[in-house]
């Protein structure tokens, strides 16, 4: 620094540029000012030509040249390939014009790694104000930096370079904007299943691309989820409607789009949920996603604005945790009359599940059994029902059925914990009413579960038998003991031709099987009578009993 600092007018010169306070300063202080900066700054002065003339001991040890490598040579020997030529054209006529430069730069190490500076470079002046030298003063930032791109790493996509879902979270969170849609690729699996995992990331790939080419149009802001999950958010606050609108757009011109790549035509299905909420907008819309594929088998765009029974979920969880901790569980048991001998010893009944909240109120699954079938409590009110009928069934020595759903008989800690019971109180006087019988495609594990109860002595029921298309498949794979006929065919069976006719092909076809029949929804006595003539079994409804806690639960 030595034709720097001997040099009065280029100290002053310096000054300058650095704050005006400093012209009053001694040429003594601001050497010491210099050494200084010279101590914990990156500090390179160059000629006007943009040679390295001097270069401090931190330069020369971020940069991993030797001092000798340096000077003589100019800035470029360090520039990183990343940084683009003009970024060098507009500092260069910055400082030109005798203009102080400010910035970040990359550079590049003698070992090839990259670092950042956030750089000033000043102009050196003479006494005619001609520029005699540059200094250029950095700090190294480059931790900063490197933690900046960590973060935009773990907010970005790696297969599509789109942001995910957690920059999605935080951006609700930050852009007020209320409202989200999602995007779920239809029979994604099967594509990735005959092409392989690479051709399927392909078309992920370029799904994004075409998803991005919207974003300017519609005013949005596009994010990969998960698999083939997309998601957009309006980059300002919109009215529902016409954020409904928009996405409904989105979807016909991305579905009237195909996707071509190594002579593979991929044609465009999506299945749309929008979430409309302040807080929970993108909850909302993968529930929506979830809804539209079970209720309109992914065709319909649903919405899920928090006005439905599903904003209560958390509510309902906590609420049935709570009650299953405290013994707010209570059993109810349905009588199941005998329609030839009511009331000799023939009788047998259902266990229905209650929950005591908190205020007193006694509620019945129906109001909270979606909710809770998504949380690993659903399995604890299984088991525990299970034990009240085993213990019913004992003390009152009579046959009791407890309603298992496709979850419970797939989960085979559920039927480990069944298969425990039966052994300890025996199964001969259980009946396990499958519920939701439509929902099974695992034949197999169905019928496995059915074969190691009946081991015990257990039978199995089929409830709402006649309520879907493919009932009659069950009664030859799973041989149940009893059907339980649907509920909405016996309501009607006074009054609806219909009703009385299928009810009465039902009971003849079960009889040929040797299948017992129950008939629920007894609700008056002319559907009594008229049951009774078509030779139904078993008979349950309010007409005949109401369901009643048992006897050391009142």
């Amino acid at each position: 620094m030595k034709q720097l600092t001997n040099s009065a007018s280029s100290l002053y010169s310096l000054a300058d540029y650095i704050d005006d306070p400093y012209e009053s300063l001694s040429i003594d202080l601001l050497q010491h000012f210099l050494r200084a900066l010279d101590y914990s700054a990156i500090v390179s002065i160059t000629d006007r030509d943009g040679v390295i003339t001097y270069v401090n001991e931190q330069f020369v040890r971020i940069s991993g040249y030797e001092r000798s490598e340096l000077i003589g040579q100019k800035h470029n020997v360090v520039r990183h390939p990343d940084m683009s030529q003009r970024v060098f054209e507009q500092l260069w006529q910055t400082i030109s014009n005798r203009k102080p430069w400010r910035g970040l730069i990359k550079n590049l190490r003698k070992d090839g790694s990259a670092y950042y500076v956030k750089s000033v470079i000043l102009p050196v002046l003479d006494d005619n104000g001609e520029i005699t030298q540059f200094l250029s003063i950095r700090n190294d930032v480059t931790d900063i930096i490197e933690v900046r791109h960590q973060l935009r790493e773990q907010l970005t996509d790696d297969l599509t370079g789109l942001p995910n879902r957690m920059a999605l979270l935080n951006e609700l969170k930050e852009c007020k904007v209320g409202a989200a849609a999602v995007f779920d690729l239809r029979n994604f699996k099967l594509f990735n299943d005959y092409w392989g995992i690479d051709i399927g990331d392909v078309y992920i790939r370029k799904l994004g691309e075409q998803f991005k080419l919207l974003e300017q149009s519609y005013e949005v802001k596009v994010y990969r989820l998960n698999g083939a999950c997309f998601a957009i958010r309006p980059r300002q606050r919109l009215q529902k409607h016409e954020f409904c609108l928009m996405v409904e757009q989105v979807k016909y011109e991305l579905e009237h789009k195909d996707i071509l790549f190594n002579d593979i035509d991929c044609d465009i299905q999506l299945t749309v949920g929008i979430g409309i909420s302040p807080s929970r907008a993108l909850a909302y819309a993968e529930s929506a996603v979830a809804d539209s594929k079970t209720k309109f088998y992914g065709r319909a765009v649903v919405i899920k604005d928090g006005s439905d029974s599903g904003d209560n979920a958390f509510c309902w969880v906590e609420e049935i945790k709570e009650a299953l901790r405290d013994g707010r569980l209570l059993a109810c048991f349905h009588k199941m009359c005998s329609a030839k001998d009511p009331g000799t010893g023939n009788d047998k009944y259902e266990a229905l599940a209650r929950i005591k909240l908190r205020n007193g109120r006694v509620v019945s699954p129906l109001e909270f059994l979606d909710h809770l079938k998504k949380t690993r409590y659903y399995a604890e009110l299984t088991k525990e029902m299970v034990v009240r009928a085993l213990e019913f069934a004992g003390h009152n020595r009579c046959k009791v059925s407890v309603n298992l759903c496709i979850q419970d008989i797939l989960d085979t800690d559920t039927v480990a914990f069944i298969e425990q019971q039966l052994l300890h109180y025996g199964g001969q006087r259980i009946i396990f009413e499958i519920t939701e019988s439509e929902a099974v495609n695992d034949f197999a594990r169905v019928s496995e579960f059915i074969d190691r109860v009946r081991t015990f002595g257990a039978t199995i029921a089929i409830d709402d038998f006649g309520s879907g298309y493919s009932n009659f498949v069950y009664l030859v794979q799973l041989k149940p003991e009893y059907i339980k006929i649907d509920g909405s065919i016996i309501s009607g069976i006074v009054d609806n031709e219909q009703s009385y006719l299928v009810t009465k092909s039902i009971v003849d076809m079960a009889r040929n099987l040797n299948i017992k029949t129950i008939a629920e929804f007894v609700s008056s006595h002319a559907i009594l009578e008229r049951l009774r003539l078509l030779n139904v079994d078993f008979l349950q409804g309010f007409y005949l009993h109401r369901p009643e806690l048992s006897g050391w639960e009142r």
